[in-house]
């Protein structure tokens, strides 16, 4: 959104894989055990605190920006070929 760059070919292939990448990413977090002094913790609804409590935040802010930017493109490009 910054420079005007076209999003075809590698751009385009590279933009999505990313952001469907992290999103899948979250998903898996939810699912990932954890080491708590020593233990190993396989319990699904403290897996899903410990995450949301360390990386959760940082995850779902890169996944909104990336979606978020993929809509925007996405509706300028609409406008754009409407013309």
């Amino acid at each position: 959104l910054a420079w005007d760059i076209p999003s075809t070919g590698f751009v385009h292939v590279s933009m999505w894989s990313t952001s469907v990448f992290w999103a899948c990413d979250i998903g898996i977090h939810f699912l990932t055990a954890y080491y708590q002094d020593g233990e190993l913790i396989r319990d699904a609804r403290k897996i899903a605190r410990h995450y949301i409590q360390s990386w959760f935040v940082p995850d779902a802010a890169v996944v909104i920006c990336d979606w978020t930017s993929i809509a925007i493109g996405a509706t300028l490009d609409a406008s754009d070929t409407s013309r």
